[in-house]
């Protein structure tokens, strides 16, 4: 039966090629010439230095805080739990509505994490559940930024403020977004931010941790220089990734790139090949893995890509704001029981998307309808704690204690904003024609 259900899931795949155009939530660089990719790939075999360092100087002087970056954001996050010296028996509150790899680093630290909800207006961290989850052993509160939407996140910095409790924001799928003027980011006392490729700015891996703090700064950067290198197989693989993404992440290959993934991970699982992403972290065990150091520096090739990425992004930013405006009008136009988070539509709310995101009743007969033109297996958030195949309860989660969360499973869609925006026509077309 397994056999069998392999075969029909390999054979639902490969029809995927016949779907022309196709839409996903990667984009490929295919913008980086063949001589910047020479230039990458020079730099495999380097250890972090002088490129890491510059991009963390140029993020620090465009986002007005002090950076320090990791192999990616969590590893970060786990950086800040030690220097803050979180112990067993401390609690940290995060969202039930996030990915399995931050709840993982902080039962690294032998700590507690305790889910607040989500708010339904902002799909990020509810101000009043935050509050509701506080006791005398609460250390840090996390406040999630979802889609590219800011939480509630004046009235949570106001609440960690009443309680004298450190306020980490975390903007990993955030990047520009601002309320009232001031950026996401900017409200705690400290920031993370994430360089995944499905993330805002897309170097393939890595992360950052960002603060006003100079002597929380300082600690960090300790962190990180007693940190270890990623191996070089990884970063080859990872190199080899990148190559694969640039080439087919677009309208026109991605159904064959959904192909040949599926077949890479078939033949990792099979031969027990190591991925080339930092997955090895991503359960609920807080074992150490040889595969990588935890955490580990981010690699001189990633930086210098991170570096060509933030040159690009004050003009991808005005992109994505202009698709999602374009989803607005005609998703407004389109049907009445929809409904889009009322952040979209606020006074004093910029929303940079990472997705545009909405909820339908009929949600889950949508999503099947549209897999025959987006990956639609990349929806975020659709149970809390996602990207594992753990059960929930294994990171100290509570059935029914994050109820709009789970609510979400059936209800919530998303749509690209990282395509180019000669290709949304296309691809809202094919959402008009959508039976509703």
């Amino acid at each position: 039966m397994r056999i069998k259900q392999k075969i029909l899931n390999l054979y639902s795949k490969v029809k995927l090629i016949a779907s022309n155009p196709y839409y996903g939530f990667i984009r490929g660089h295919d913008h980086i010439s063949e001589v910047e990719i020479r230039d990458i790939k020079s730099l495999i075999g380097y250890t972090s230095g002088p490129i890491s360092e510059e991009f963390e100087d140029e993020f620090s002087k465009y986002f007005g805080l002090k950076s320090v970056s990791f192999a990616a954001g969590r590893m970060g996050f786990f950086a800040l739990l030690k220097v803050l010296n979180l112990e067993p028996g401390d609690e940290v509150i995060v969202t039930g509505f996030t990915c399995s790899v931050m709840v993982n680093a902080v039962l690294r630290t032998g700590a507690t994490p305790v889910y607040a909800d989500i708010s339904k207006d902002t799909l990020g961290t509810s101000a009043q559940s935050v509050e509701k989850n506080i006791s005398s052993r609460t250390k840090i509160i996390v406040a999630q930024h979802s889609f590219g939407i800011p939480c509630e996140i004046e009235e949570i910095c106001g609440i960690s403020k009443k309680y004298n409790i450190f306020l980490l924001e975390d903007c990993a799928l955030a990047l520009d977004s601002s309320v009232n003027g001031k950026k996401v980011g900017l409200f705690g006392d400290a920031s993370l931010f994430s360089l995944d490729h499905t993330k805002p700015i897309n170097s393939m891996i890595g992360g950052l941790i960002c603060t006003k703090d100079s002597e929380l700064y300082l600690k960090l950067k300790g962190v990180q220089e007693k940190s270890g290198e990623v191996s070089l197989s990884k970063k080859t693989a990872l190199f080899n990734r990148f190559l694969l993404e640039r080439k087919y992440c677009n309208r026109r290959k991605y159904g064959l790139f959904q192909i040949i993934d599926y077949m890479h991970a078939v033949y990792q699982r099979v031969f027990n090949i190591e991925s080339p992403f930092l997955m090895k972290d991503s359960g609920s065990s807080t074992k150490i893995y040889d595969e990588y150091p935890y955490p580990s520096r981010m690699p001189e090739f990633i930086a210098f890509l991170a570096l060509n990425e933030l040159k690009r992004w004050p003009s991808i930013k005005k992109e994505r704001r202009r698709i999602m405006n374009r989803y607005i009008d005609r998703l407004r136009s389109l049907e009445s029981t929809l409904e889009m988070p009322e952040s979209y539509f606020k006074n004093g709310v910029n929303v940079i998307p990472l997705r545009f995101v909405f909820t339908h009743p009929n949600a889950v007969k949508l999503r099947s309808k549209m897999n025959y033109f987006l990956n639609v297996a990349s929806i975020w958030f659709k149970e809390p704690i996602i990207s594992t195949t753990e059960l929930m309860e294994n990171y100290g989660y509570i059935k029914g204690s994050c109820p709009v969360s789970e609510s979400l499973n059936k209800s919530i869609i998303n749509l690209p904003t990282s395509i180019a925006e000669d290709e949304l026509e296309d691809l809202l077309e094919l959402i008009d024609a959508l039976d509703y």
